[in-house]
């Protein structure tokens, strides 16, 4: 089964909702990277994506474990976790989070970027570089997949646009022995009503 990953909705004693805490880039450079998109990066970072965040917000006071955007992070916790459940598609990036130093026990966040998503195009299928960019011209004769796969496919091709990350349950198993409470895991078939 496929789970859409989630965060764990935030209560206080008084049973009041809050918030994670949300860590932009210090720099709107960092949102012109591929993230989630499939493609590796020409070359890595050559310095730790500097981030922050307000550790003030009076709405927030969750760290998370996994964070979808605007750049995609993950906790140290939660690789060691992904890279012993098998997932081997992700490349990693440090960073430097403004504010976290106000914690003593402040996670160490790593960016991340899901790469090698398989295309299911026919072998008449060409893929070219647009000339002066990164961007991609594709001419695709046709889908080799059965409707059913292909319905699969725009799934996540979707997930992909809202920053949706699918787990397997050996994933999901994984997370809940290591005790990463921040998560929650939505069976696909509710994530899509």
């Amino acid at each position: 089964m496929l789970y859409a990953l989630d965060l764990h909705e935030l209560v206080d004693e008084n049973d009041e909702p809050y918030s994670y805490f949300q860590f932009d880039p210090v720099s709107p450079e960092l949102l012109e990277w591929p993230w989630l998109n499939g493609e590796c990066f020409d070359a890595p970072p050559p310095e730790p994506l500097a981030l922050k965040f307000d550790p003030d917000d009076e709405d927030a006071g969750g760290l998370p474990d996994y964070q979808a955007g605007p750049i995609p992070l993950v906790s140290a916790r939660l690789r060691r976790v992904l890279a012993k459940s098998g997932v081997a598609n992700i490349d990693y990036f440090a960073t430097r989070i403004d504010g976290g130093e106000v914690f003593a026990d402040f996670p160490q966040y790593y960016a991340v970027n899901v790469i090698g998503k398989v295309s299911a195009l026919s072998g008449n299928s060409a893929m070219t570089p647009t000339f002066g960019t990164t961007r991609m011209a594709a001419t695709i004769d046709r889908l080799d997949l059965p409707d059913g796969l292909a319905r699969g496919e725009k799934l996540f091709r979707l997930a992909e646009h809202v920053i949706t990350v699918f787990v397997d349950d050996a994933v999901r198993r994984a997370c809940l022995a290591a005790d990463i409470d921040t998560l929650r895991f939505i069976p696909a078939d509710k994530w899509t009503s």
